[in-house]
Formats: C-alpha cells, structure tokens, sequence
C-alpha cells in the first residue's frame, strides 16, 4: 500500500516527458515499516501552480540538488510510477523538474525526528 504527500517545494513543471519506460527513477518518497502493519511507500508530491505535481529524478545527485541532501526517496521504474500516478489521477510525472532554490529543504534533523514518528 502507499502513500502520497505534499511537498513543501514549489516548483516549474514545464514540458513534462514521459521517460521511457524502462527508466530506473528517483522518486521523493518516504519508505515506512510500521510495527504489526504491511511496510508501504509514501511518495511525496511537489505542489505545483494547480495543485500537486508527481515528480522524479533521473539521478540521485540531481534529486539532492533539487530537493536536498537528506531528502528520502526509492528507486522505482518508470513504467509503474508513471502507472501509478495516473491511476491515482495526478496527471504526468514531471522528470528532472526545476524547484525553487530558497524553498526549505530535507536536512538530517528533519530525517531523524521522521525516522522516530514513522
């Protein structure tokens, strides 16, 4: 089962792409393992002009610089990200986006005090 959020992180979602499908992804996404529950994946949307935009990086580099050092994410393949994003009826996944760089960022205290809630 997953998950999907609102990011804190504004940003342009010009000309969105599909990647092709065999794609390996970078996705913003918090992985959870909840005691005595099913582990599930909850994917953190980037909030867009008109509400939130499903967002991933073609590198784990790229996604740092754009979301932050201690943003958490998965590696998915594009074909069932992309799948999944239109089954929960969010549109096209933006790929590679530019975000906003004053917007706040994932730092290790974020992560920490997110590891102990989760």
């Amino acid at each position: 089962m997953s998950r999907i959020d609102r990011a804190l992180n504004p940003g342009r979602y010009d000309g969105a792409a599909a990647p092709p499908a065999d794609t390996v992804l970078c996705v913003p996404a918090h992985p959870q393992y909840p005691p005595d529950l099913q582990p599930r994946i909850v994917f953190e949307l980037l909030e867009g002009p008109t509400g939130p935009v499903p967002v991933a990086f073609t590198s784990p580099q790229l996604l740092m610089e754009r979301l932050g050092a201690a943003q958490p994410w998965v590696a998915a393949s594009a074909e069932w990200f992309v799948g999944l994003m239109r089954r929960a009826g969010l549109g096209a996944v933006h790929l590679d986006p530019q975000t906003d760089p004053t917007a706040r960022r994932w730092t290790s205290t974020d992560l920490a005090e997110y590891r102990k809630e989760a």
